[in-house]
């Protein structure tokens, strides 16, 4: 039992799997639904998160700012830029 609880308090490393897909997601969330970097500073969305993985501990928005939403922004633009180069030798 107190192994168990010794798991579920545990934060997920930032760097781990399930820690990316979590931060990915927000930051897909927040720029398809136009929403302001402040999200992730709101209470209601920060217990959200809490229930939905009480172990994954949200960058800030200064974060998401500076580095995720950019880096987003960047592989969406290479995606798109390999695409159109392979379609155009077509």
């Amino acid at each position: 039992m107190k192994v168990q609880k010794q798991l579920e308090t545990e934060q997920i490393v930032h760097n781990c799997k399930r820690a990316k897909e979590l931060t990915t997601a927000i930051a897909h969330m927040i720029t398809l639904d136009l929403q302001p970097f402040s999200i992730v500073d709101d209470v209601g969305f920060r217990s959200l998160l809490n229930c939905a993985e009480p172990r994954y501990d949200i960058s800030s928005r200064s974060t998401f700012f500076r580095n995720i939403i950019p880096c987003l922004y960047e592989d969406l633009k290479k995606g798109i830029m390999t695409k159109i180069h392979t379609d155009s030798r077509k």
